[in-house]
């Protein structure tokens, strides 16, 4: 029996050290699967959801070749400490650092030393998570705002977050890859240079004294309005705080209120009528709002437009021309209206036509010509526009009994001949698109004339057509004297431009623009866009 005990004893020693063993072992490596295999269940554990896609999770670390992405034997990487530090200034570039667990991310890894390893494991994942998501907000934009535009047909840059990170934390560069999704355009650093003064502003309760209504205010007048005109301009750094009570209109205040007229893109008179004064009313959160929204939108930009482009800033009313980061033109353009907007898009020019015809589309021959044909056949006729049947003949307009045709049986095609009346002017500068935008030339002058242009059907009307077509012709051997003689001949003729002068157009809606000191020019929301932004952005920012 002796011999039994002393056997049995070490065995059962043995049998128990072997089930501590295989329990430890079941233990900790289903905490290992459950963090990376699964990564959601890890965030559970110290109550996260995910703000990328949580596929993106689980491949990234069915991908990454190390159990940690940013833990290293137990101890937490300069990569994490890195990553901490960016999203929590995200606010710096109108990110919302909650959307990237910042204030959970930095509370753990303060109490980094005290963390138990389900613990490390979920903040590894956070920290994954958070990467995934500031990439793709910064790279590429928000998906929840880039919704809210259906007419912003441009397309962006796109990322890859997962190769991104895998490289950003193999090679020690993750500080690098991330400064480098922020856009590079001026305009953008520029708002981001104004951001930090808005937000102050925003919470200045000097913002909050209204100007009230009354007649215009101008120089020497005398008024209780013009302390709160004051009260307001000091809140802008427009004016110097010992200048806050005086109730006269001094050369002081009207310098400044040109000043203040010239950044909001208003008229530049000096004085306090309707459009400054709803200017100055207007909520500094709201123009904070604005600055936030149109960073966004230059993050739905490409990541560079090159060395040789044209663009379109439809809010500004006017284009421009970049060549290798010089303007060489800047003219006045007339764009679409609320109800036919300008849309958003890139494309190539590559072709002049000069005295051309216009072939009017169909929706505007339906609901613009129609009416006016039923009104007097002939009225089209004079303007140099002809009726077509579908076999392309030409029709008389006295004909037809356009009281029986409507948008749903319209069965005729209109054209208008090259000449002064034409629509289009007597030149076309041609970007093949699917939206059948141009720019041209128009015989309504003095439309250039308004602050605010939105007169046409969608394309865009330019000032100095002549200019243009010399620009772009020089190379060609063609001189001011025979792109004179093309303009006006009256016969439509097509000039292809040189492969050296295409270049892409580029067609904006910004309503906040900023130079580099952070200077913002604050332009009217013509088409209403901003207001679905500005509902989605609150949701964000909550």
């Amino acid at each position: 029996m002796n011999h039994v005990q002393k056997i049995t004893v070490p065995l059962f020693t043995l049998i128990c050290a072997l089930i501590s063993t295989i329990t430890f072992a079941q233990i900790q490596e289903p905490n290992q699967a459950l963090s990376f295999n699964n990564p959601i269940l890890a965030l559970n554990h110290i109550s996260e959801k995910p703000r990328a896609k949580s596929e993106l999770l689980g491949q990234f670390y069915k991908q990454y070749p190390k159990p940690y992405a940013w833990i290293e034997n137990g101890t937490l990487s300069a990569n994490a400490i890195t990553l901490k530090d960016i999203i929590l200034k995200a606010r710096e570039d109108a990110l919302n650092p909650a959307h990237y667990h910042a204030a959970k991310i930095d509370a753990l890894i303060k109490d980094f030393a005290t963390l138990d390893q389900a613990s490390q494991q979920a903040l590894d994942v956070l920290l994954t998570d958070a990467f995934l998501a500031y990439a793709l907000d910064m790279g590429t934009g928000r998906a929840e705002l880039r919704r809210t535009d259906r007419e912003w047909l441009l397309k962006g840059r796109t990322i890859d977050p997962l190769k991104l990170l895998i490289n950003a934390l193999t090679n020690d560069t993750l500080g690098a890859t991330l400064h480098d999704l922020v856009p590079k355009y001026n305009a953008y650093a520029g708002l981001k240079a104004a951001l930090p003064h808005y937000q102050k502003l925003a919470k200045n309760s000097a913002t909050a004294i209204r100007i009230n209504a009354g007649k215009t205010l101008e120089l020497n007048n005398k008024s209780e309005r013009v302390v709160q005109v004051r009260a307001r301009l000091i809140a802008h750094n427009l004016l110097d705080q010992t200048q806050a009570t005086s109730d006269i209109y001094d050369t002081n205040l009207r310098d400044a209120i040109k000043l203040y007229q010239q950044q909001e893109g208003l008229d530049i008179d000096g004085k306090v009528g309707p459009s400054t004064l709803r200017s100055l009313n207007s909520s500094v959160k709201d123009q904070l709002a604005k600055i936030e929204i149109n960073m966004e939108r230059w993050r739905w930009m490409p990541q560079s437009l090159g060395d040789f482009y044209l663009t379109v800033d439809i809010t500004g009313f006017e284009y421009f021309i970049i060549k290798d980061g010089i303007e060489t033109i800047r003219a006045k353009i007339v764009v679409g209206t609320a109800s036919r907007p300008t849309p958003v898009f890139t494309a190539d020019m590559n072709h002049i036509v000069f005295s051309p015809y216009w072939g009017v589309p169909n929706s505007i021959a339906v609901k613009d010509k129609l009416p006016l044909l039923r009104k007097d056949p002939y009225r089209l006729a004079r303007s140099g526009i002809r009726l077509y049947d579908r076999k392309g003949n030409e029709i008389d307009p006295g004909m037809v009994d356009w009281e029986t045709y409507n948008q749903n049986n319209f069965k005729y095609t209109m054209r208008q001949d090259p000449g002064a009346n034409n629509a289009l002017g007597r030149v076309k500068f041609m970007f093949p698109n699917s939206h059948a935008i141009y720019l041209h030339d128009t015989p309504t002058k003095s439309l250039f004339d308004k602050k605010v242009r939105t007169y046409s059907s969608g394309c865009i009307r330019i000032q100095n057509p002549l200019e243009l077509a010399e620009y772009l012709l020089k190379d060609k051997g063609w001189s001011p004297e025979r792109i004179k003689a093309a303009y006006n001949k009256g016969k439509e003729s097509s000039v292809k431009l040189d492969d050296a002068m295409r270049f892409p157009v580029y067609i904006l809606y910004m309503t906040a623009w900023a130079d580099a000191k952070g200077d913002v020019d604050f332009r009217p929301d013509i088409y209403n866009r901003d207001a679905d932004m500005y509902k989605a952005l609150a949701n964000l920012n909550k």
